[in-house]
């Protein structure tokens, strides 16, 4: 969004839904870029940038956002494959899955 690797706006891997962290408002993304200029700006599908308001692709420069802001497989109620909710922790749904 931004045209910077994840580590210079101080994103290291995907971010869950418990994340405090998000891209930073401050960056200005493609879509504030293209927006200035006139164009509609919107985005369909999985966000992984931050779940928090302020993170959001509504703040970030888009005019539409239908989707996640994270993996549908993050959120504590997504079932695993026995059919009981993952763990809601990031440690315990590593360990339901691969352990």
């Amino acid at each position: 969004m931004t045209g910077c690797y994840p580590s210079r706006v101080g994103i290291q891997g995907a971010l869950f839904p418990d994340s405090k962290i998000g891209l930073n408002p401050e960056e200005t993304t493609i879509a504030e870029v293209v927006q200035q200029r006139g164009y509609a700006t919107a985005i369909f599908g999985k966000w992984h940038l931050g779940f928090q308001p302020q993170f959001l692709p509504m703040r970030q420069g888009f005019d539409e956002y239908f989707g996640l802001p994270y993996s549908n497989d993050m959120w504590p109620w997504f079932p695993d494959l026995e059919g009981k909710p993952l763990a809601s922790t990031n440690a315990d749904r590593t360990t339901r899955i691969c352990g």
